[in-house]
Formats: C-alpha cells, structure tokens, sequence
C-alpha cells in the first residue's frame, strides 16, 4: 500500500515541475552522484552473484532514498522549508528516544538482552541505526536552538539534545557514540570560537569518565572497539573480520558483486556493517568514488559559504544552520564506518538541506 502514495506524490512533483515551466530536476553534483550509483547498480544488475537480492535492495531502498531525495533537493529552496524538514527530523529524534527512555525505564532490552531498541521496524528498529539518526540531528537541533530568538525554543531545543544523547547511550551503539564524540568536537570548533582548548578538555575528561562508568556494559563496549576480546558476544571481532573481507572483496571485484550482495562473502551471511566498503564491495570502485564525492561537496560547498559569511560579516538566519548541517554530515560520516546504512534514508535529509541552503545563499547575492 506504501507505493502507491509514493508513486502518486513522484507523479504530482513532476505535474508541478513541468507546470511551473522548471526541468524535472536539477543536477547538482550531489544529485549526478545519486543518479549514477542508481543506474550502475541497475544496469550491472545481471552482473551480481544474487539477481533476486539485488532487484530486492533496488526496489525497495536504492531507489526509493534516490527518488525522495532527488524530490527534497528540488522543493526545499527557502530556509523556512528547509526548517520544517529539520523539525520533523528532530521530532522524529525526540519520538524514538522517548521510547527508548521508557523501554529502558521498564527493563525491556530487545536486542542481546541490554540494548534498548525500539519496536518501530524498518530502519529505525536496529538500535546502531537509530543512533545513526540521533547523530545527525543532535547538532541541527543545537542550531536550531541557537537560531532561535526566543529562550522558550532555545530550552526546547537543548532539552531535547540531552535526551538524545542520553539515548545514544541506552542503544550502546559503538558507532553512535563515536559520531556523537565527532560531533561534539566539531560542536566545539565551529561553535567555541575563543574557548575551543579549554572547552576540549573538559569534553575529554568527561567521554573518558563516561566510557570508565558508563552504565552496564556500554563501556565495556566501546573498548572492544580497541581490544575485541573485551566483547563477550563477539560482535567486535566478527565486524573486524566483514570489514576485512569487504575491503578484500572490493579489491578484487573493481565491478562490484551486485547490490545487496555483500551478505554472500559475509560470515554467516551477514552484511558489512561499514556504510563505505558496503558500496565499494556491491558497486565497484566507480560508484565507491561517487559516494565519496557525494559525501564531501556539500561539506565543501557549506564552509566555503561559512567562511565567505565570516569574512563579509554578514550575519543571516541561515549561517548557524549550515554549520549544524555540516555537523551532522560528519556525524553520520563517522558513524557509518559501523553500519551497511548507504542506501537508506539517513546522510540523504542533512545533504539536500545542504543543498537548499545552497540555493538560498546564492540567491541572497547580489
């Protein structure tokens, strides 16, 4: 039942493009990105060891993150819509930790016995994953509370920070707590300007008191990341080994095995769980470097539109927003190297924000 909407919201973009006299799209490097990992994996399907799991992938994420994604890059051109997007992801955020604030809080541990994951399904209901989206919109809520001219948003906004973080915590996701130290240095470089060293250290005794005293076995957890014999389940050392293989397998496949095809050289069928080798083992070296790009431009394209503000002095709406975009890009760039999440929804909302603004600030120009 969920194509359908789906179809009929693609239908009426591309009545409504066509109407306002604009091209179906436009085609920013990110966009040229997407579209090419998209038609590789189409057309190189025949190629892959499994047909079926490959069609399987492409149906029903590749093409879909795609699609909406090439749709938001096109609609979100004004700040206020780019805004309502970044609300309805940081409700998201608030909705899923609340939940896993009230799991914790009744002792329901639905993943290995200890780890909070929230009964939602689909790509929220792996606790790693959802973490992934914590991540990202941790600091655009920061900027959004920083935007704010009114106390009443800005103590929403840091309220609802302290409660994602505290449910990165409750997932125990090693690659959730890694982003969210990325993210909280690039907190501090971008917004601590004048109290950058002394703001460092403090962050720094405070993660290695937290990793020493985390609740259950969250610390021990995240020092298996360093010392695998740490990790009773064998998590640490059995991801060591995926991510040996992907890189292996990418190095002697330069085409790739095929979408989705990861889980056939996997141990125990398993996929990657690396985001990067996840799309250098399935789509080949090409698509790999199309990733790559699509990740970095629009981190270049926001700071140089943060230094370009910087240096002008010129003091917009929009200038705390990107530098939270920038953020939660990083985040989900860290995170990621713990998780098969390239094709799914994530990285794709803070990069068409990205673009938006793109299209705003250059617009504002004289």
């Amino acid at each position: 039942m969920a194509y359908w909407p789906a179809l009929f919201a693609i239908i009426s973009y591309i009545v409504t493009q066509l109407s306002a006299g604009r091209s179906i799209t436009i085609l920013t490097p990110e966009i040229k990105c997407i579209l090419f990992i998209t038609t590789y994996a189409l057309l190189l399907m025949p190629l892959s060891r499994d047909i079926g799991r490959s069609w399987e992938v492409f149906i029903n994420e590749l093409i879909k993150t795609s699609l909406i994604f090439i749709i938001m890059a096109n609609v979100l051109f004004t700040e206020a819509r780019i805004k309502t997007m970044m609300w309805l992801g940081v409700a998201i955020g608030v909705y899923l930790s609340y939940q896993s604030y009230d799991l914790n809080q009744r002792g329901v541990f639905n993943t290995l016995g200890n780890r909070v994951s929230v009964d939602v399904g689909g790509m929220f209901g792996n606790p790693n994953d959802m973490a992934i989206h914590l991540v990202i919109f941790i600091p655009i809520a920061i900027a959004l509370g920083l935007n704010s001219h009114k106390r009443t948003i800005k103590y929403l906004c840091y309220t609802v920070v302290a409660l994602m973080t505290y449910a990165i915590i409750l997932t125990q996701s090693r690659g959730g707590f890694l982003g969210l130290i990325a993210v909280a240095v690039a907190i501090i470089w971008k917004f601590g300007r004048g109290h950058r060293i002394r703001l460092m250290l403090i962050s720094s005794i405070l993660a290695i008191c937290f990793i020493m005293l985390a609740p259950g076995e969250y610390g021990t957890r995240f020092r298996s990341i360093f010392n695998p014999s740490l990790d009773s389940t064998g998590s640490s050392s059995e991801r060591e080994e995926l991510l040996k293989r992907s890189i292996i397998v990418t190095l002697r496949n330069p085409l790739g095995v095929g979408l989705g095809n990861s889980t056939t050289f996997g141990v125990r069928n398993l996929v990657t769980h690396n985001a990067y080798t996840q799309v250098s083992s399935e789509l080949g070296w090409l698509s790999f470097g199309a990733y790559l790009i699509f990740l970095i431009v629009p981190l270049r394209f926001l700071s140089k539109i943060e230094t370009e503000m910087n240096i002008s002095g010129e003091n917009s709406s929009i200038y705390l927003l990107i530098i939270g975009t920038q953020i939660g890009i990083i985040g989900y760039m860290v995170s990621s190297f713990f998780a098969s999440v390239a094709y799914q929804w994530y990285v794709y909302y803070p990069i068409a924000f990205a673009i938006g603004f793109r299209l705003v600030y250059e617009r504002s120009q004289p």
